[in-house]
């Protein structure tokens, strides 16, 4: 995670603890739909910084499909008539983005577990769901969010908070592994190793083909 990765979590985490702050303050529907708002708001961009973490360690070690990485553009390829080649947006939810990058996160780290039967998970799915009930109002009742409302968001970025700290912690070991192999790649090809200089040639080799 660069500087400014780490910033941007630093404002959503204290946009999160002012909401809840002012809920303490002054606990009316309006401030429960803001502090319910603005959960989410940063679970949404927990999960932006955790897909981008991954895909780019999958990047740097070579291990991101191209199926994947289209998967991760939310663009598909539409091919008409005339032959033209017509990109077309394809939304990936925030539950849907979470489990891809995690699936890529454990292609590179088979022993990372991350448990979907807790109530954690659920809990950000159905936050999610009161949520856009909430910004996607069609009566009056869709506009109520309960203090249980809150407690179920609260919970529901816990566990992401904690989920993505654990599987990035995994990954970063994988970038530390990687670069400490491409030292001693170097430095064995400095030294002129045949087996080293065979692999440098094979890895030329594939990316010609």
């Amino acid at each position: 995670m660069d500087e400014e990765e780490f910033s941007f979590i630093g404002i959503l985490s204290s946009d999160v603890r002012q909401a809840l702050a002012r809920l303490d303050e002054s606990n009316t529907p309006s401030d429960r739909r803001n502090a319910l708002r603005t959960i989410i708001s940063a679970a949404e961009g927990l999960a932006w910084v955790f897909r981008n973490h991954v895909v780019s360690i999958a990047r740097t070690v070579d291990d991101l499909a191209p199926l994947v990485e289209m998967a991760f553009a939310e663009t598909a390829v539409f091919v008409s008539e005339q032959g033209k080649i017509v990109p077309q947006a394809r939304h990936l939810s925030m539950t849907a983005l979470v489990r891809l990058t995690i699936n890529v996160a454990q292609s590179m780290v088979p022993a990372i577990g991350v448990d979907f039967g807790v109530p954690g998970w659920n809990d950000l799915k159905l936050s999610i769901k009161i949520r856009n009930r909430v910004t996607h109002p069609k009566i009056g009742k869709d506009l109520l969010v309960s203090g249980h409302d809150i407690e179920i968001a609260k919970s529901g970025f816990v566990w992401l908070a904690g989920m993505v700290a654990d599987v990035m912690e995994h990954t970063n070991r994988i970038l530390s592994d990687h670069a400490a192999l491409g030292r001693e790649l170097i430095e064995e090809l400095r030294k002129g190793d045949p087996d080293a200089l065979a692999l440098l040639q094979r890895v030329h080799d594939e990316r010609d083909d």
